[in-house]
């Protein structure tokens, strides 16, 4: 009998453990933890090529990370109308030290693919 309980206890504990490997990853660069969607999502808008705060490239109400994006790609990129690509990350932004991002849920596009709609 204690076999057959430990057993169930461990295919389980595997279970969970793979279920949760296919909807999160761990990011290492930041502590909080990151939520990938197997989402592909697009948004167009104009490129201003400004990083925001610690988050990367704002586009609409997404943003672009650093690390899929070179200086480079972003000056060639800068106001242009500009459709973006890619997977849907969901990062939780809640610090525990600020009390107005408690519940803020950061979007990226991950992976990005940039297609120029309009040059300005």
């Amino acid at each position: 009998m204690r076999n057959y309980q430990l057993s169930c206890i461990f295919f389980m504990a595997l279970y969970a453990f793979t279920a949760c490997q296919n909807f999160s990853i761990k990011d290492d660069s930041k502590s909080s933890p990151v939520f990938k969607s197997q989402e592909i999502i697009n948004s167009t808008g104009v490129f201003d090529g400004i990083v925001i705060n610690k988050y990367g490239y704002a586009i609409n109400e997404y943003y672009i990370a650093l690390s899929d994006i070179n200086t480079e790609q972003a000056d060639s990129l800068k106001g242009k109308k500009i459709k973006v690509t890619g997977l849907l990350y969901l990062h939780d932004a809640n610090d525990g030290k600020n009390i107005q991002s408690a519940n803020e849920i950061v979007k990226y596009i991950r992976n990005p693919q940039f297609e120029i709609i309009h040059n300005k």
